[in-house]
């Protein structure tokens, strides 16, 4: 009698975590040509949660959050957008426009002696191979 009681109430607690469970579940294309957009990031905002879109820009997520939550969606050359999840099982249609964003300039120089030599403590003399065969002696 004691394992059905304790088989029964792992049987209900089991249901509620899956009816607990929101799954949603939609595409993602371009506003302009309505192309699919592959790759696009989804996540759950302020969570580490999220999923991506396939190559026909489709995506399918579950999770155990409580509704409302809110679905941030972003992607490289496409501006972020917003949608808040209200319902389990809602489908969303979203069509995302090309943005373009300017990041910091990057400078990048060179330099014909290296900054480990620059800032070493002791005098370094620097050789190539030319230089060790024009001299006269083994020893270095």
């Amino acid at each position: 009698m004691k394992k059905i009681l304790i088989t029964l109430i792992f049987c209900v607690l089991a249901s509620i975590t899956t009816f607990a469970q929101t799954t949603i579940s939609g595409q993602v294309t371009d506003k302009d040509g309505g192309d699919p957009v592959i790759g696009v990031n989804i996540i759950v905002k302020g969570k580490v949660v999220g999923t991506t879109t396939d190559v026909e820009g489709k995506f399918t997520f579950s999770t155990n959050l409580p509704i409302p939550f809110t679905l941030l969606f972003s992607s490289v050359g496409y501006g972020s957008k917003e949608i808040e999840i209200t319902k389990n099982g809602q489908e969303i249609k979203l069509e995302m426009s090309e943005e373009v964003t300017f990041g910091q300039e990057v400078v990048i120089s060179a330099s014909r002696v290296e900054e480990k030599i620059l800032e070493s403590p002791v005098t370094i003399e620097k050789m190539d191979i030319i230089a060790i065969q024009q001299t006269s002696t083994h020893d270095f």
